[in-house]
């Protein structure tokens, strides 16, 4: 593996580290927490909720999602005002 694509690796890696963290606190704090992400064939998506099983199924999301190579940001917030 080259080592531009061991950096972007490291760097898709820090990133959901870092949604998971991010998910994680503002559920601790009580707030409600969503998740949309591309998932690879087809939009992930997790419905807000402050309930004490959201914390595992965002997480699992976070976990299964694959690496993102097609769809932009863009894409991703038009698709969550469907929710």
């Amino acid at each position: 593996m080259r080592q531009d694509d061991l950096a972007e690796q490291a760097a898709v890696e820090k990133t959901l580290a870092m949604a998971a963290t991010l998910g994680a606190e503002a559920l601790d704090q009580g707030l409600s927490v969503g998740l949309c992400a591309w998932g690879g064939g087809d939009w992930t998506a997790v419905g807000f909720s402050r309930a004490r099983r959201q914390r595992r199924d965002l997480l699992a999301a976070i976990a299964c999602l694959p690496r993102n190579t097609t769809v932009n940001q863009r894409r991703c917030w038009i698709a969550r005002r469907g929710w």
